[in-house]
């Protein structure tokens, strides 16, 4: 849940169009929810400007479905690096839009733009062995605006 989606719930509560007990529960897992195997930080998009990246490697595909789901019904976008193909057809049964970048190791969603920011970052790659890296650097890069 990032501060635009917090402002929108208190003005409707203000306005009298979502009940304080409707509320509660869309606070109620902030800033994290636990799945029992894994707690998802719901409240890292708004210290950090980007949800929790889930990192696939060793986790069950029903587990990193479950994760991306969560993580998706608080935020337009998601980062799952060290993914094989497996953990992209996990994510992609909680979101249709996720796309797999198959050298970089990644899977992303975005349901909406990410914000564009300033700066510009130089990737290097010393040779072919570091280019799986450089592509998750990209790849981060660009869904983090």
């Amino acid at each position: 849940m990032n501060e635009e989606q917090i402002r929108k719930l208190l003005v409707a509560v203000s306005e009298g169009k979502t009940p304080v007990e409707d509320a509660g529960s869309e606070l109620r897992d902030l800033p994290f929810k636990d799945l029992g195997y894994a707690r998802v930080d719901h409240h890292r998009e708004l210290r950090c400007g980007f949800p929790e990246v889930i990192f696939c490697q060793g986790k069950e595909p029903a587990d990193l479905t479950e994760i991306a789901a969560s993580i998706l019904a608080r935020s337009p976008r998601l980062l799952a690096t060290r993914a094989d193909e497996a953990s992209f057809e996990a994510i992609k049964a909680a979101s249709d839009l996720a796309e797999y970048h198959e050298r970089a190791r990644c899977v992303t969603v975005r349901r909406e733009p990410p914000p564009e920011l300033d700066g510009k970052i130089l990737l290097i790659s010393a040779g072919t062995i570091d280019i799986p890296v450089a592509e998750e650097a990209r790849v981060t890069a660009e869904i983090m605006g």
